[in-house]
């Protein structure tokens, strides 16, 4: 392997890592990339993770971002035949989600969706984990509220605080879409 190569997969690799702790740092490192047609498939998946997550999350759509479709059947098919990594496979379909949201494409939006929450609801169960179900429910409910469906964000609120018995284990995604429906209660005057 050549050192360039290893660099990337490096730099793709410490990027990740640092998605949700400095983002700014982790945009720099995976805009250093050079070789993305040398990378390995699971290195290519995670590159174009890395990217489509920082445009989702920075509220932006490019047309690069077309790439997460093959980024989410590439953790969706390893989840399946040999369940793989959970993480990866909920988090890129999420992003893909984004991505037709961006494009106006409602109705594949909400595909993803719901095969997003069916993959978060078979982890729950293999695992008793919930964070995943957490995170597409506050990810489906960000959609509602941005396409104005006030009723879909209650109704998936609700879900959020039906999970666990009502019992916040991850409180931080819990807090994300509280204070969500506590913007859209408060523009409906409730």
């Amino acid at each position: 392997m050549s050192c360039s190569v290893r660099r990337d997969r490096e730099r793709i690799d410490t990027a990740e890592e640092l998605l949700y702790s400095s983002r700014d740092t982790a945009e720099l490192l995976i805009r250093q990339v050079e070789r993305l047609e040398r990378l390995d498939d699971e290195h290519l998946a995670k590159y174009w993770f890395v990217i489509c997550d920082l445009h989702a999350n920075s509220m932006q759509s490019l047309s690069e971002d077309s790439m997460i479709c093959w980024a989410s059947e590439y953790y969706r098919t390893q989840w399946e035949e040999e369940h793989g990594d959970a993480r990866h496979m909920i988090l890129s379909g999420l992003d893909e989600a984004m991505y037709f949201w961006w494009n106006g494409d409602k109705a594949r939006t909400q595909e993803v969706l719901q095969r997003q929450k069916k993959y978060a609801d078979e982890v729950a169960e293999q695992s008793g984990e919930h964070l995943w179900q957490v995170i597409v429910l506050r990810v489906s409910a960000e959609i509602a509220m941005r396409d104005y469906d006030y009723e879909h964000v209650r109704e998936y609120t609700e879900t959020l605080i039906g999970l666990d018995n009502g019992k916040a284990i991850h409180l931080d995604e819990v807090e994300r879409v509280y204070n969500a429906l506590a913007i859209v209660y408060f523009s409906l005057g409730e």
